[in-house]
């Protein structure tokens, strides 16, 4: 294993434009603690565009606090070497389980899943600085492979890598297949943006493959761009089949207004199924198709002993605030799909 400071990397888990991502242990007084480290590709390291990116991220992500959002509480440089660390979620992503069970899931499962990223969109959206100032944060890279999963049934949103402050212009950045067709044409975006994306996911799991077809980057950037009404099938309930085609309405007025009012919706319709059928709760559900998914959760390997620090670490925390991010750092695509090409760098002032 490899040493990052207070944290040996296991192995990796993936890696992006920006950053390569671990699964890391750290140990105190015989005590394993896992969690997940991303760290700046060291090629991108010494690039102050790319170095303000990774910073923005982290400034970000460390002032998120919510159950439904992965924390982020770690950031600082040790020699060449700039990371993140982050709570490990203990299960998979929502891509790999959307590939691995290839059907589409029981819609009470899939509308809690979307319920729960609700409630994390809702926090991060409202966030405010510490003027007390609205931030108007948009994740602008909601897709199932950005919603983690634990064995006990949890949701969890991660990777802010690419968020932006509403209005910002970042160009297309993020993964094509659940852009807003504003977000795919490089305009302003809110946070109506991320409540499209999260329509095309929930579509994606009722209907048990994408919702967006296309096998590359430029040709779902212009399916995107063009904004094609969506049309769930006849068995997607009615009441989320209404839902979904409000949330990736082509005009962001016609949305919902905010997650809230999403998150309400999705509540209606989990609150009358569940009346009408029994059966455990909508996270035990998950965590049943979860195991019977995946078997039971592999137990990690045991670490070594404590490796020595090399160079010191230095907090990153007092740094002028970056750019605007240029893509998701970490591997967000679903298992078997090519890795996009990086966008080009932020260009800097």
């Amino acid at each position: 294993m490899t040493s990052l400071g207070r944290y040996q990397l296991v192995r990796p888990l993936g890696r992006g434009g920006m950053a390569e991502v671990f699964l890391a242990c750290r140990r105190v007084a015989g005590i394993e603690k896992w969690l997940v480290v991303k760290r700046l590709r060291p090629e991108r390291a010494s690039d102050p565009r790319f170095l303000q990116s990774f910073q923005r991220e982290a400034r970000l992500s460390l002032g998120l606090s919510h159950r439904n959002i992965v924390p982020v509480f770690d950031f600082g440089r040790i020699g060449d070497d700039v990371f993140l660390a982050m709570e490990r979620v203990d299960g998979p992503d929502l891509a790999a389980t959307l590939d691995r069970v290839a059907r589409p899931l029981a819609p009470l499962i899939a509308a809690y899943i979307a319920a729960e990223c609700c409630a994390a969109l809702e926090y991060a959206h409202q966030r405010r600085g510490g003027d007390g100032v609205l931030l108007g944060v948009v994740h602008r890279d909601v897709t199932p492979a950005n919603i983690l999963l634990s064995w006990s049934g949890e949701v969890k949103l991660s990777d802010f890598g690419i968020a932006a402050l509403a209005g910002d212009r970042g160009g297309a950045s993020g993964t094509a297949a659940y852009m807003a067709p504003e977000q795919a044409r490089g305009e302003a975006v809110d946070a109506t943006a991320d409540l499209y994306a999260l329509g095309l996911v929930l579509l994606e799991m009722l209907h048990g493959e994408r919702a967006r077809p296309g096998a590359g980057r430029d040709e779902l950037l212009e399916v995107a761009r063009r904004g094609d009404p969506v049309q769930p099938r006849a068995a997607v309930p009615a009441e989320l089949a209404a839902i979904i085609r409000r949330a990736c309405d082509p005009d962001a007025s016609a949305r919902f207004r905010d997650a809230s009012s999403m998150h309400a919706a999705l509540d209606r319709y989990l609150v009358a199924a569940r009346a009408t059928a029994t059966g455990p709760a909508p996270d035990r559900q998950l965590a049943s198709v979860l195991h019977g998914a995946w078997g039971e959760p592999a137990r990690e390997p045991a670490g070594g002993p404590d490796q020595a620090v090399v160079g010191d670490l230095v907090s990153m925390l007092e740094d002028a605030p970056g750019q605007a991010t240029m893509r998701s750092g970490l591997a967000t695509r679903p298992p078997g799909e090519a890795e996009l090409a990086p966008s080009p760098p932020p260009v800097v002032d």
